[in-house]
């Protein structure tokens, strides 16, 4: 893991954003970002 870093916003509506995204490198120095939405808590690889 590279970083992480949270996203919280739109907390005054009813769609709220709530995430937590981590930056990871992988085999031969490529990297991916991916989150996990703490709302319906799942994980997701940003595109």
């Amino acid at each position: 893991m590279r970083e992480d870093w949270l996203v919280q916003d739109l907390w005054w509506t009813d769609s709220p954003v709530d995430r937590r995204y981590f930056e990871l490198v992988l085999d031969a120095g490529r990297h991916a970002v991916v989150f996990h939405d703490r709302g319906p808590d799942t994980w997701l690889l940003h595109p």
